[in-house]
């Protein structure tokens, strides 16, 4: 073990032994949560709708729904103000108003705006569900904190770490108690090898317990 290693793993058990527990157990560790919407058609799902497009593409917000009709058709000028889309019908000659998300969907519908092939926009109503990401692990919060900012694109607006307990882990707790326990500068002072076989009967003995 050279000496950058040896740095690291002081540094790292001092911030594992300093950091907020957050009333959480050890072993812990730390994971990305954030909030996602599950899409569905019962009664539950009610905290929300969304206009999807081209079977795929969503519309969440009445701005959103703006700018996308802008884009999608020149011909017609739009304005958008106090959540409302006002727009001229050339068709009844005069300024007329979209107030939600299903009056959109079925405006596009109506004038054929951007539909391609089979796909008609449809309402798809969604809850928000609390969602643990996969692939995501960290001895330390702030560690978990800096990854979340580096990679926020890939998460959730209200991403942020969240504390877990590797309950009845016997090996993970052999390796906590590792980290956290070992004196590293040791490693300096008294020569790798005599400090592994103090440190190896020490640990087993608390194994044994």
């Amino acid at each position: 073990m050279d000496e950058k290693q040896i740095e690291f793993l002081e540094q790292l058990q001092h911030e594992m032994l300093t950091q907020d527990t957050v009333s959480q157990a050890d072993p812990r560790f730390w994971v990305v949560q954030g909030t996602i919407k599950e899409y569905g058609y019962e009664s539950e799902y009610a905290d929300g709708y969304v206009i999807v497009l081209d079977c795929e593409t969503t519309i969440e917000s009445m701005e959103e729904a703006y700018e996308w009709l802008k884009e999608k058709d020149r011909d017609t000028v739009y304005g958008f103000e106090d959540g409302l889309i006002s727009y001229y019908s050339k068709k009844y000659e005069e300024n007329t108003s979209l107030d939600d998300l299903e009056e959109v969907c079925e405006y596009i519908e109506a004038e054929k705006i951007g539909i391609v092939d089979i796909c008609y926009p449809y309402i798809s109503h969604y809850k928000n569900v609390e969602k643990i990401y996969s692939d995501t692990f960290f001895l330390t919060n702030d560690e978990c904190k800096d990854h979340i900012e580096r990679n926020y694109y890939h998460y959730s607006e209200d991403a942020h770490s969240y504390a877990m307990t590797a309950w009845r882990s016997p090996q993970v707790e052999m390796l906590y108690k590792i980290l956290q326990t070992v004196d590293w500068k040791g490693t300096r002072r008294g020569g790798m090898q005599v400090w592994m076989k103090k440190s190896l009967k020490k640990w087993l003995n608390w194994f044994r317990k």
